[in-house]
């Protein structure tokens, strides 16, 4: 029995809740203040991996990526 990222799955195939947590690790790994580097915009971070994620396809269910979207549209 296949589950999750330990396997390698496509996105179609992660549950949308394991999805949704590999997305913020992705976010807080990208956003983890480094010495002597200047802090990340949360935004502009979270549109990078959206908009590399859209380009992949692979590791992401489209409509979770496409809610997170929009959700954070509606949060500015």
């Amino acid at each position: 029995m296949q589950k999750g990222f330990p396997n390698q799955l496509i996105g179609e195939k992660i549950l949308l809740e394991s999805q949704l947590i590999y997305f913020s690790q992705i976010l807080d790994d990208e956003l983890i203040v480094k010495f002597g580097q200047p802090k990340k915009n949360t935004q502009e971070v979270q549109r990078k991996i959206i908009d590399q994620e859209f380009k992949s396809a692979e590791n992401f269910n489209l409509d979770l990526l496409n809610q997170i979207k929009e959700l954070l549209k509606n949060q500015n």
